[in-house]
């Protein structure tokens, strides 16, 4: 997906607020494109164009689904917050 694709994007992080790298041996993927994520300047870019899932040592952890949104999905025991500037 070319930059010009992204409509509205988002920063993904991964502590309430805190610039904190993702796990090792994990991975954003763009199942729209079959294309991983560049993690850069501490954050993911994501857009509402396309789905995404995040693996760790090849396991989806969760699934994020474009709805002009996005749609948190995963096991019972996922925990999530919500941060709205």
């Amino acid at each position: 997906m070319a930059q010009t694709d992204i409509n509205d994007s988002y920063k993904m992080s991964f502590h309430k607020g805190l610039q904190v790298p993702p796990p090792r041996n994990s991975v954003l993927r763009n199942t729209t494109t079959n294309r991983n994520v560049q993690y850069r300047r501490n954050e993911f870019l994501i857009s509402w164009i396309c789905n995404y899932s995040f693996l760790r040592n090849g396991f989806e952890m969760f699934r994020l689904e474009r709805q002009k949104q996005q749609a948190i999905s995963g096991d019972s025991d996922l925990r999530t917050s919500l941060i709205e500037h």
